[in-house]
């Protein structure tokens, strides 16, 4: 018998919007669901989220549930999403347009953003540190999870905001006087570390679910964000885009040095200069680490922060079947593009015959 997903998962539907007898359905649905949000989102929020306005239409929010061997999600907009981000707080991430000179730090879940988000913010601050993973988020929010409780008004006029986003291409408001740093995957290892994430953080409620069952998930581009290949080819179209920067994990990790220097000439300014002292340079590279950043994201409201960055796992864990079908997908996708190229002589994908 072949693999059956509508016999392990259902969808529970509700509309939301600025009726408050529906909000507070959907409040109690996700209370049942996980009995608190992320550590950082109670403990530093001064005020929620702007109400929708009164001419905003509903929006539509599903629950997955039912079967543990498989991730739990609300899918809010037909956008798949961990079950601690609500309504409110999609809503306003939709509706954020950066500023002249912003930095928006964007990736495929798993993908390196919070390795190129540390970067940026070490760049940005003299190469000092942030204290733990809790100002973390707070200095560089993701935009669809803590995104509200940045500040309505700028320090100073020249501050430069670090948010960080999972969000589609068209679903981002972009403003060409930002700046947009987008990293990019293979998906094979991508695929690897995004089943060892929702394993171990409970919201997904994927403790007894296995590989099996998540790379069916995966293919379908039925996970977080939505489909893997979408993501990166609405990015890719634009990477010629003055104010896109497009990166792949791979490469940094093969020249981080390189990339340090990439990264501050596409911000410029402070960041430029900082790169040309030796010992900045050297004290930067350190603390952009995998060891060093490990140091402070540890705790499960944190593990999917930062990967391990190893190259080529996915061969402990795919079948040849697997292997198979991946690689036909890619090619489905990207055959005809020059990304098919982007990990050309790192990851090995093998054109169906």
């Amino acid at each position: 018998m072949g693999w059956d997903e509508s016999s392990h998962y259902y969808l529970l539907m509700i509309f939301v919007g600025s009726n408050p007898s529906s909000q507070a359905t959907t409040s109690a649905l996700a209370a049942s669901q996980v009995s608190s949000k992320k550590s950082t989102k109670g403990a530093n929020a001064k005020e929620p989220p702007e109400q929708p306005k009164k001419d905003e239409p509903p929006m539509e929010v599903l629950y997955t549930a039912k079967d543990l061997r498989f991730p739990t999600y609300v899918i809010i907009d037909g956008l798949y999403l961990p079950i601690d981000v609500d309504e409110m707080s999609l809503r306003f991430a939709l509706n954020y347009r950066p500023s002249k000179g912003d930095i928006m730090v964007i990736s495929y879940p798993r993908c390196g953003g919070v390795w190129v988000a540390q970067i940026v913010y070490l760049l940005l601050n003299d190469c000092v540190p942030l204290a733990d993973a809790n100002a973390f988020d707070q200095q560089m929010p993701n935009l669809e999870e803590y995104g509200y409780l940045m500040p309505r008004e700028r320090n100073a006029a020249d501050e430069v905001r670090i948010v960080r986003s999972h969000l589609p291409y068209h679903k981002m408001r972009i403003n060409p006087m930002a700046k947009y740093i987008y990293v990019t995957r293979n998906p094979k290892d991508c695929c690897v570390a995004m089943y060892h994430y929702i394993t171990h953080v409970s919201i997904f409620r994927f403790k007894e679910g296995t590989w099996d069952n998540f790379f069916e998930w995966f293919i379908r581009g039925r996970i977080c964000y939505n489909d893997y290949f979408d993501h990166i080819i609405h990015y890719w179209v634009h990477r010629k885009d003055c104010h896109v920067l497009f990166l792949t994990y791979e490469n940094m990790t093969l020249d981080h040095k390189s990339h340090i220097f990439m990264l501050a000439n596409f911000i410029g300014g402070v960041a430029g200069t900082m790169v040309k002292d030796r010992h900045m340079l050297k004290k930067l590279i350190h603390r952009s680490s995998y060891s060093y950043m490990s140091q402070f994201f540890k705790d499960e409201a944190h593990l999917g922060n930062l990967t391990k960055g190893r190259i080529g796992e996915w061969k402990t864990m795919f079948s040849p079947a697997q292997a198979t079908r991946l690689d036909r997908k890619f090619y489905e996708r990207f055959g005809s593009s020059d990304i098919a190229n982007l990990w050309r002589y790192i990851v090995r994908f093998d054109r169906p015959a």
